[in-house]
């Protein structure tokens, strides 16, 4: 090691990117910091199942109903209010969608 030169910065940046199984596309240190933080976050991001007793509460919470239109839909679809990705292992905020609705925002994230 000793008289070695270190390897070029985008030889380091592509090496650490190969470790971390992301892709380098010659995008600058931030964006490729965010990047791996990214991949990072959702890597160690284990997502938990709601249990049925908070199924219940969340269901009586929005009276049944939609939380985006108020319809009574047949079958109701369990939403994370802030996206499950941008959560970052917070305790997730969840509300019940109609599937329509569900599909629009999901669409519009």
């Amino acid at each position: 090691m000793c008289g070695e030169r270190p390897p070029a910065p985008l030889e380091r940046i592509e090496s650490w990117c190969e470790k971390l199984g992301i892709s380098y596309a010659g995008q600058g240190l931030p964006a490729i910091s965010f990047q791996a933080l990214q991949h990072l976050m959702k890597e160690l991001n284990v997502r938990e199942q709601l249990t049925g007793p908070e199924k219940c509460a969340i269901l009586e919470r929005y009276d049944h109903r939609c939380a985006f239109c108020g319809s009574r839909a047949r079958r109701l679809e369990y939403d994370h209010i802030v996206r499950h990705a941008d959560s970052y292992g917070s305790a997730p905020e969840c509300q019940v969608l109609c599937q329509p609705c569900h599909a629009l925002k999901t669409s519009n994230e």
